[in-house]
């Protein structure tokens, strides 16, 4: 999660919040700091079940951030020390500051397995769990691509045989086909125009491709 879009010079994030962490406690702890007014404060839940990731507050102006900070320098909340964090601090933040990568996981591991195993050591706000190989991916695409490709390149392959087979057939049985077609459609015309169709006639077997 990246925070500092979401934050203006007149607020702050509040972390190391303790489970029971309340919305009335944090506002509480605020308005005791004289010249501070809170004007919004939400508590944003983490991944972790009940667990908050941080707490939002916003004050009048930016000055009263730098009072809040003075406050929240040595607040505790039952066994937790708060950590409030302004505008500027979250800018000096970078990514390697509050994430882990974990290498070499089990096959078997799910986003909620991450959650379960690290929640141990406090809010998270984020898992991200590539379940793709990039690699392995096209290499398997590549796979059934060629094999797709051998395939219809064999019925391809099939079918100008059995055109050639039947082709052959009818040139050999000319006579026979004949015959029997035009006592079939009625007229010798009809007949002779199916016969070049099927590759029977010198004008349709001219150029015609003999595959053995």
């Amino acid at each position: 999660m990246e925070y500092l879009p979401q934050i203006d010079k007149n607020e702050a994030l509040i972390f190391n919040l303790p489970r029971s962490a309340t919305k009335e406690q944090i506002e509480a702890l605020c308005k005791q700091q004289k010249g501070v007014q809170v004007m919004t404060l939400t508590m944003n839940e983490s991944l972790n079940k009940g667990q908050p990731a941080f707490a939002y507050v916003k004050v009048a102006t930016p000055g009263q951030v730098k009072l809040l900070k003075e406050a929240f320098r040595n607040a505790w909340l039952e066994d937790k020390k708060l950590k409030l964090k302004s505008q500027e601090e979250l800018s000096y933040e970078s990514f390697t500051h509050r994430t882990l990568v974990v290498q070499n996981l089990p096959v078997h591991y799910k986003k909620d397995s991450l959650i379960q195993l690290f929640s141990q050591f406090g809010a998270l706000t984020a898992v991200e769990l590539p379940t793709k190989n990039a690699a392995i991916e096209e290499e398997i695409k590549n796979k059934i691509t060629a094999v797709v490709k051998e395939r219809r390149e064999k019925q391809a392959m099939d079918v100008r045989r059995a055109q050639a087979v039947v082709q052959e057939s009818v040139r050999e049985n000319e006579h026979y086909y004949r015959e029997m077609l035009t006592k079939s459609l009625g007229d010798a015309e009809s007949a002779e125009s199916v016969l070049k169709q099927l590759g029977g006639t010198q004008s349709f077997g001219e150029g015609t491709d003999k595959i053995t």
